[in-house]
């Protein structure tokens, strides 16, 4: 009895692993720079008030 297994394109199959690790990290930290926003502009307004919702939204992506 003989057993074959096929793997396919390892290159290919590491390479679009690859690629959705990047696509991960990148949707994580997209996510958590704007939390980090939302977090900084709130401190912005309860230090100096609600006029400074111009300077609380001067923090871009």
């Amino acid at each position: 009895m003989r057993l074959t297994a096929a793997i396919g394109d390892l290159r290919q199959a590491l390479a679009t692993e690859v690629r959705a690790g990047e696509r991960a990290a990148k949707g994580a930290v997209r996510t958590e720079t704007d939390v980090l926003k939302r977090e900084l502009r709130g401190q912005v307004v309860a230090a100096f008030g609600g006029k400074a919702r111009g300077i609380a939204n001067a923090w871009r992506s």
